[in-house]
């Protein structure tokens, strides 16, 4: 492979990476609609792109789906968000919202075990990553997610469990992993200043 084989990839890559970017800064504005129109044209381009952030991994079809669901699109963002997990298993923002989708489109059953599942691969996640640097543990320093996952685990093995907030709880936890990741992305970028 020459370099002129190359440049046409690294070019499209940087394409990719810039409107993923864009999608992103409309997602976290809660300009979903927008979101929604970039993350579309994205997955069009490349259905296989994921963005990492400090060892978290999110797909264009999970920022897709979660948009989607912020707009009241359940059938869609179940579609979406199904695609990134079977892309991307280890992308457990993905199954946590395709467990809200889940229970939004009313298989309450099943929505319990995708969110359950998706709750307990982020907090082996958060334990995994912070034990590699335990003096120096950037994600979730203070345990705030951690144990929100854990209250949202036990709410789920209730059998009287009040579904709206369940729901509204680990639609907190998806918001505030998201805020993490800024943070940590902020704080790592601060030790090279």
């Amino acid at each position: 492979m020459t370099l002129f084989d190359l440049f046409p990839r690294a070019l499209r890559s940087f394409k990719m990476a810039g409107r993923f970017q864009s999608g992103r800064r409309a997602f976290r504005r809660k300009r979903y609609e927008d979101a929604i129109v970039v993350f579309t044209q994205a997955v069009r381009d490349d259905p296989d792109y994921a963005f990492e952030s400090q060892g978290l991994r999110e797909s264009a079809w999970t920022y897709l789906g979660r948009a989607q669901y912020h707009t009241g699109r359940f059938a869609d963002a179940c579609a979406s968000l199904g695609r990134a997990v079977k892309l991307y298993p280890d992308d457990h923002l993905a199954t946590l919202f395709l467990g809200l989708s889940t229970a939004r489109n009313g298989d309450y059953s099943k929505a319990r075990t995708q969110i359950a599942s998706g709750l307990k691969a982020l907090y082996d996640w958060l334990e995994s990553i912070n034990s590699r640097a335990p003096f120096d543990a950037a994600w979730d320093p203070q345990r705030e997610i951690r144990s929100e996952i854990e209250t949202i685990l036990a709410l789920i093995l209730r059998d009287n469990v009040e579904q709206e907030k369940l729901l509204s709880s680990a639609e907190w936890l998806g918001q505030r992993l998201e805020d993490e990741m800024d943070q940590v992305q902020w704080d790592r970028s601060r030790e090279f200043e």
